[in-house]
């Protein structure tokens, strides 16, 4: 039975780094939300409060697992000393599901955008790009950092390798089930934005309105299209020749070997900091 004698008072630093975390993490998300439905330039290809809210947000790797580190702060603040945080199950979780949204983004997802001429240059998209994708994962990592180094334990809290990673890939499975499930399921055509597409593309769209999360890795379809940007127009554009392929399905096990090598790495950055304790 490990005895927790932690603390979180003003005299802890994790305090002061969980706090200034919350308030980075409210921050980037009301910036994602005032930029969204308020800002009079704000582009999207979906209308509608619901529509923009899942399809332009929520549906995102990226936004769902930085609103687990919203959530995280949240409980880290009001629960430090209970059980939920005394094993660091909960924080190498977190851990990789943001680092995953930092290695696919500016590893896998920019440089495929860059060679498929599919980059998005909106000011307020670089900045949210910015936000999502840099800021917050990379102050997370260094909270991690310093929560091994402040944080008390009686014991070595050695976390299995196996369990945790399949016990961490249940969320990570349900999401491609989601990449999957939608790229099959015909939308509502009122959700889409007709003002940002070419009229000749948006016309293909509704004609068969299936949408890619991630447009040609997520895309099994071949009735839905690889949409992209025309850059020197600022308009969506879909190529009725560019279309998914089942084939694309090799990517997710490239995914999930991706995943258990993050998870891999983070149960062994948590033993090996925990090495003397």
């Amino acid at each position: 039975m490990i005895k927790n004698k932690r603390r979180l008072n003003k005299k802890n630093p994790l305090l002061w780094l969980a706090l200034f975390g919350l308030i980075l993490m409210v921050g980037i998300f009301l910036y994602r939300f005032l930029s969204e439905y308020f800002h009079p330039n704000s582009i999207s290809e979906y209308q509608g409060i619901l529509g923009r809210l899942w399809f332009g947000c929520l549906q995102y790797f990226t936004n769902q697992s930085n609103l687990l580190l919203l959530v995280f702060f949240v409980l880290f603040l009001l629960f430090y000393s209970k059980k939920l945080f005394s094993n660091n199950v909960y924080l190498v979780y977190t851990t990789t599901y943001i680092g995953i949204v930092f290695t696919v983004f500016w590893f896998i997802l920019t440089p495929l955008a860059i060679f498929f001429n599919e980059v998005n240059y909106n000011k307020y998209k670089i900045i949210e790009y910015g936000l999502f994708h840099l800021i917050s994962p990379i102050y997370f990592f260094i909270f991690v950092i310093c929560y091994y180094h402040f944080s008390e334990t009686s014991q070595r809290l050695k976390l299995k390798y196996g369990k945790h990673i399949l016990l961490g890939m249940i969320y990570p499975c349900i999401y491609a089930t989601y990449l999957v499930a939608i790229n099959f399921v015909k939308l509502p055509t009122n959700i889409f934005n007709p003002n940002v597409f070419n009229p000749d593309s948006y016309a293909l769209l509704i004609k068969n309105p299936y949408i890619s999360v991630y447009t040609i890795p997520t895309n099994f379809n071949h009735l839905c299209y690889n949409i992209q940007w025309a850059t020197d127009k600022f308009e969506l554009i879909v190529n009725p020749n560019d279309v998914g392929s089942l084939k694309n399905l090799l990517f997710l096990p490239l995914a999930f070997l991706l995943f258990c090598l993050i998870f891999w790495i983070n149960i062994f950055f948590n033993n090996f900091s925990n090495r003397k304790k």
